[in-house]
């Protein structure tokens, strides 16, 4: 089996003396992969693990590629990391590299934990958050993102069985919340949940994205869409931003779970996630040189 290393510089004497952890998948939960702590200018390899060749959920979609790779986050002297090949999450020592402790679930775990305040967070493919003691590995609690009322059942999954419900929504924490999605087909159900971080009490579930009406505008006629959320949930001027694979991200209201506005498809003007194009009725534009890319008249 084909192996990938996971290396660890000498970074870990900054983190030992106190230094800013890297809760999150990309630091904070705007994903803005950006830290006030600066890195020494030399690193020196301390260590280094092997670990099974990735095995992502959609390997042939480059706008799926979520979990490619494996995404550790770093809290004191311990670095934690997901596995969507052993179902597991894994603690690792700082200084040495070695196994501190290890949790299975019941699924692949595709996201990058949460690891923050002596607790880790994440979800699983088997459709549950689960939260952790950080030092011992031990379960608080977990949660279950099947909705109430709907008949609980599995499907094969990228070799498996997983639940209908997978989290496939990255979690991300936010002032004492946890946000979280379940599900990937809209016909099926797709929920969108805030819990309690310390006890997992649901504050809210948003079960209105499966069936848009007029949200998808296809050559000028509004057809229904549903939200297929999947990608890493951020926190953006107080809004819930939900990535949707191939569509458009979807914004929620942080207290409410309400979805705010959205559409797709043509007859509309968007902007690309990098910025690079604008498209309207009548054609694209390139932002940076401010030339049409194409045309085509609405009818």
């Amino acid at each position: 089996m084909r192996t990938v290393q996971l290396l660890f510089f000498a970074l870990t004497i900054s983190i030992n003396a106190g230094a800013m952890d890297w809760p999150q998948f990309r630091f904070g939960s705007n994903r803005g992969a950006s830290s006030p702590e600066g890195l020494p200018v030399k690193l020196h390899l301390q260590w280094s693990r092997e670990f099974a060749t990735p095995s992502p959920a959609f390997p042939g979609e480059v706008r799926l590629r979520y979990d490619a790779t494996y995404e550790p986050v770093v809290m004191g002297d311990t670095l934690f990391v997901p596995s969507m090949v052993t179902d597991s999450v894994t603690a690792l020592d700082t200084a040495n590299g070695k196994v501190r402790w290890r949790f299975f679930t019941g699924g692949p775990v595709r996201f990058a934990p949460v690891a923050m305040e002596g607790t880790v967070w994440f979800g699983s493919d088997d459709g549950h958050v689960y939260c952790l003691d950080a030092a011992t590995g031990k379960l608080r609690w977990k949660v279950y993102g099947h909705p109430d009322g709907r008949k609980d059942r599995n499907l094969l999954g990228n070799r498996r069985l997983i639940p209908m419900w997978p989290v496939r929504g990255g979690v991300v924490l936010h002032e004492g919340v946890i946000y979280f999605s379940a599900g990937l087909w809209p016909e099926e159900g797709i929920f969108i949940h805030a819990v309690d971080a310390k006890t997992g009490r649901k504050i809210w579930t948003n079960r209105d994205t499966d069936k848009i009406a007029g949200a998808n505008l296809d050559h000028g006629v509004q057809q229904v869409m549903g939200l297929s959320p999947q990608g890493y949930l951020a926190v953006v001027d107080g809004k819930l931003i939900a990535p949707c694979g191939t569509q458009l991200p979807a914004v929620f209201d942080l207290k409410t779970g309400k979805l705010g506005r959205i559409h797709d498809g043509l007859g509309r003007s968007h902007r690309s996630a990098q910025g690079h194009v604008v498209r309207g009725r009548h054609g694209a534009l390139s932002r940076a040189q401010r030339r049409p890319l194409r045309y085509a008249p609405a009818q």
